[in-house]
Order: C-alpha cells, then structure tokens, then sequence
C-alpha cells in the first residue's frame, strides 16, 4: 500500500519521503521537516496516535493525516485532540486521500487542529 500511495502522490506532484516506524518518521522530520505527515494508525512500535503527538510536540504547526481501518468516535476525537489535520478511513479512494492532502496544504496553519 506504501508504493501504491507513493506512486500516485509522486505523479501528481507531490515530493514523498517515506518511513517504516514512528520512530524513523519522528528522526526524519528532526532531520529536515516537512509540510504535511500521513501516517497509519496501527503500526509496530510507535503507533500513529503517538508520532502524531510526538511530531506536534516538535512543530505545533504541523498538518498530520492519519489513516486507519479501526475508527471510532473516540479515535477520531482522540486524534483531532492531539492536532491531527484529518482522519482518514481504509480502504480509502485515491481522490479522496488526494482531496484531503491538497485541503491539509492549503489551509492556513490555524486550521491545523479542525
């Protein structure tokens, strides 16, 4: 599913870094930063919730999607508490990953934690 996203978000012009953990996502981002993480929710080690909350810790700014198969009201509350920009629900349609990365980029940093 990761070279599939990736492939697709490539060809419509976005520049992809991709990670494996949490961790690596967190040291990556201490690294050089980026505009915007997507991340899944269930993952070894770090899961989602906390790289969300550890990449916010680091830039309050940050637009964080999360993507997970396994919502319910108290996830998605969870999340948009923590500052994630979206939730998003597997299995999802491209166009509407796309949609929701091109809203994430657009928005004015306020709009980081809707």
């Amino acid at each position: 599913m990761l070279r599939m996203i990736t492939f697709v978000l490539e060809k419509e012009g976005f520049d992809v870094e991709t990670v494996e953990s949490g961790e690596a996502a967190i040291r990556r981002f201490g690294e050089q930063g980026f505009d915007l993480v997507l991340t899944d929710l269930k993952m070894p080690g770090l899961d989602g919730f906390s790289t969300l909350r550890a990449l916010r810790a680091i830039d309050p700014a940050l637009k964080v999607i999360i993507a997970t198969g396994y919502a319910s009201k108290e996830t998605g509350d969870s999340c948009r508490r923590a500052g994630a920009f979206g939730l998003i629900l597997k299995p999802f349609e491209l166009t509407d990953l796309l949609a929701m990365l091109n809203r994430a980029l657009t928005s004015p940093v306020e709009d980081a934690r809707r």
